[in-house]
């Protein structure tokens, strides 16, 4: 089993083209649930989990203020074109160890995107190394300057 947490969300790819409805979306964290299954999580639903586990599906970039939403940058691919795309989750912390998922919204990553993260996939991250176009060199570089949490 792969610990993932899939995210129930229709997005719409940068080309804005293609929408993929939430059933076919293939947006996942890797190694965030702690449980030893796989588990879905769409908007509105709250998942059980320790700050730390952010830690082991995501690179640490700033702390959220307490009570604050946590901002955490995955990637997806679009089934209609292939191409690697990113989305941003935002999670609420609800006392007393849950986190609501509030949102998953499809972005085109720029790096302006960075000062609003506390969090990176390790995912994310690779597929961001993989390309080869300047505009991901430009947020890995904003991302290697944040300040760490």
């Amino acid at each position: 089993m792969t610990h993932s947490v899939w995210y129930d969300a229709d997005l719409r790819c940068s080309c804005g083209q293609h929408v993929t409805r939430a059933a076919d979306t293939r947006l996942y964290s890797y190694r965030l649930n702690p449980e030893v299954r796989d588990i879905r999580l769409a908007p509105g639903q709250t998942l059980a989990l320790d700050p730390e586990d952010f830690d082991d599906a995501f690179k640490r970039l700033r702390a959220p203020a307490a009570d604050d939403r946590l901002r955490a940058l995955e990637v997806w691919s679009c089934p209609s074109c292939g191409l690697p795309e990113y989305a941003i989750l935002t999670f609420v912390p609800t006392p007393p160890d849950d986190y609501r998922l509030e949102s998953v919204e499809a972005v085109d990553i720029e790096p302006a995107h960075v000062p609003q993260l506390h969090l990176v996939s390790w995912r994310a991250l690779e597929s961001l190394r993989l390309q080869s176009r300047a505009h991901d060199a430009a947020v890995l570089a904003a991302i290697d300057q944040a300040p760490l949490a």
